[in-house]
């Protein structure tokens, strides 16, 4: 039986398969945020709406009405016990979401982890096309070093094996330049290391701070880069905000935390910049097949 949030909007259990519209994805990943919350309160695991999901609480109490995803930034020590916890959550599901990452799931080549829908089907356009089910981003927030310049060379070191390993895994948007396109498959066919190796290096190297005694911590593998680094005092405290039919944990400190990464974050983008930025080939609202 599927987790199903309380509140007046209904969440259906079965979507038409045909031409999903937004309303229906967003309704779909609701679901399987709303079991991941489920798990994570259960288990005492820390998590927090981050990104545009937090914008869209905190301006819209839901998603921003053009987003189709949603994420959660979880601390180093919890996100590493979600992810040892990640066969529990499938069977509390029924086996309708998994908690896929490079450690459990072959091909995968993301530096966090996603919850995914079994029941539904997208395929990225990526180098090697890359199917998977609708999901929620689960970001690791890490700690980093005090001073600036350490910083930096860490957020730097980190991006730059990310944008490798994307290279050599095929997990990276096709260039539409030529010399750029031939460049990339040059590293991907030449440099001597493979995207495990990559992928545990990047690992070590995000954990290399304590989380405990940081001052400094960030989702190192966002997509606004070193604007997602604050002061570890922002996530210090947690509080519940709506968002759609139920209420989540988001950081206490969240105005300070959206200025640094968006500045007003209250007013909308113009018309003609509110739409996904996810390179998607195809959506079906079916199982998908993957080993």
């Amino acid at each position: 039986m599927l987790l199903q949030p309380e509140g007046n909007k209904s969440m259906p259990t079965n979507i038409s398969n045909s031409s999903p519209s937004l309303i229906e994805i967003q309704q779909n990943i609701l679901q399987n945020f709303y079991a991941l919350h489920q798990f994570c309160e259960y288990n005492n695991i820390r998590y927090y709406i981050i990104g545009g999901t937090l914008i869209g609480a905190v301006r819209h109490e839901g998603f921003i009405p053009w987003d189709d995803d949603i994420d959660i930034g979880i601390p180093r020590p919890d996100y590493d016990r979600l992810l040892e916890l990640a066969d529990k959550f499938c069977d509390k599901t029924n086996g309708r979401y998994k908690i896929c990452h490079t450690g459990n799931d072959e091909g995968y080549f993301y530096q966090f982890a996603k919850s995914y829908d079994t029941q539904t089907t997208v395929t990225e356009n990526f180098i090697n096309e890359f199917t998977r089910g609708l999901w929620v981003d689960i970001f690791p927030l890490d700690a980093t070093f005090t001073t600036p310049f350490l910083r930096k060379i860490h957020f730097n070191i980190i991006r730059r094996l990310i944008i490798l390993c994307a290279i050599k895994s095929g997990g990276f948007p096709i260039p539409k330049n030529l010399i750029k396109r031939k460049f990339k498959w040059l590293i991907h066919k030449f440099i001597p290391i493979s995207s495990a190796m990559l992928n545990f290096l990047i690992t070590m190297i995000l954990k290399i701070k304590k989380f405990g005694n940081a001052s400094y911590i960030g989702n190192f593998v966002g997509a606004w880069g070193y604007k997602e680094i604050c002061r570890k005092h922002l996530f210090d405290e947690s509080i519940k905000l709506k968002f759609e039919t139920f209420e989540v944990n988001a950081p206490a400190r969240y105005d300070e935390y959206l200025k640094g990464i968006y500045g007003d974050y209250m007013i909308p983008p113009p018309p003609d910049k509110r739409y996904s930025h996810h390179a998607i080939l195809r959506i079906d609202l079916s199982p998908y097949i993957h080993k």
